[in-house]
């Protein structure tokens, strides 16, 4: 007797339900569908329905957050205690910081659990590490060479400029919403305007600032620089300032130096690449960034206009005292062998 084989044919597997899948379950149910009448317009189970619409009536979404896996982290007390004391040793603000600090304590946590540890017994507020280019050796023993060429300069007839870039916040902009949710307005934008300054300080005080109307060329580097030699602060002039600049194309540019020659201005020669720590007017533009930003300019114009009146307000001993600390920086980057400053 020969006994016929019956396949029979499994069904389908409806796979992952994305999240429109699942608002088109909950309009269907709106519209007071049955839930048999959903899973056969959708080809899902009337189980599937009945979930995402329990879902959607107790938390008017249908997003649910992910389950937490393995066990909750515990952290050793005399962990947390070595990274505290780290952190007010330090003034550490990365959790790769404190892992440097403290190889021990934390050999056997990762990055994100070190995190966790800093942001919750201890409540402090983690900021991530700015990224900046590394220097070569090369690059280094320029700066050292640099730095002990000038320890000794008198800093008082040195003007240090250099350009910056400001950017508006506050621009009114749409974001993405779920069906039913206010969209309302949030304050960052993809392309926010900009515009960039040049300008000028000494130990006599603020120099000078100008709006630049287009990016820094050589020629209207050229032309920026004769408006500032117009009209020097008191305690300046042409023949005994020494102009500071860094390795900016429209800076080191034949048209640039031949400029400079014919005006009479001395350049401090030998700067460094990649050392805007050695420029205190670096710390005037976080600074002018600092009371700008509280203005919530909203376009260029009200920009470069509250760029004009802070920079205006900059106390006199915050440039000063900028200035006098490049000799303490020279210092430190011969003893650090060219590394950064802080």
């Amino acid at each position: 007797m020969v006994r016929s084989r019956i396949s029979v044919k499994k069904p389908k597997s409806q796979g992952h339900l994305t999240e429109q899948g699942r608002w088109a379950i909950v309009f269907h149910h709106l519209e007071g569908k049955t839930p048999d009448q959903i899973a056969v317009m959708l080809n899902v189970q009337p189980e599937t329905v009945k979930k995402w619409v329990s879902v959607y009536e107790a938390t008017s979404g249908v997003v649910t957050s992910k389950k937490q896996r393995g066990p909750k982290t515990k952290w050793d007390a005399r962990t947390v205690q070595s990274i505290k004391r780290a952190l007010v040793k330090y003034s550490l603000v990365s959790a790769s910081e404190v892992r440097e600090k403290t190889p021990v304590a934390t050999k056997n946590l990762s990055d994100r659990t070190l995190s966790r540890i800093m942001t919750g017994p201890m409540g402090t507020k983690v900021k991530s590490k700015r990224r900046a280019q590394a220097l070569t050796s090369l690059q280094k023993t320029k700066r050292v060479a640099f730095a002990t060429a000038h320890l000794d300069d008198d800093v008082t007839n040195i003007v240090w400029t250099d350009e910056s870039m400001f950017r508006a916040l506050g621009t009114p902009h749409k974001r993405r919403c779920v069906p039913g949710q206010d969209p309302g307005t949030t304050e960052e934008v993809s392309h926010p305007p900009q515009v960039m300054v040049w300008g000028a300080i000494s130990l006599s005080g603020v120099c000078y600032l100008h709006v630049l109307s287009q990016y820094v060329t050589a020629e209207t580097y050229c032309k920026t620089v004769t408006t500032f030699l117009k009209d020097l602060p008191s305690g300046l002039s042409r023949a005994t300032i020494i102009f500071m600049q860094d390795n900016a194309s429209p800076h080191t540019a034949k048209v640039t130096k031949a400029f400079l020659k014919s005006k009479g201005v001395s350049v401090l020669e030998g700067w460094p690449a990649h050392s805007p720590d050695l420029n205190p007017i670096e710390n005037i533009w976080s600074w002018l960034k600092a009371e700008v930003r509280k203005k919530g300019s909203r376009n260029a114009d009200d920009l470069a206009a509250d760029i004009l009146v802070a920079w205006g307000k900059i106390p006199p001993h915050v440039i000063a005292n900028t200035i006098k600390s490049i000799p303490k920086r020279l210092a430190d980057v011969i003893l650090s062998g060219g590394e950064k400053v802080h």
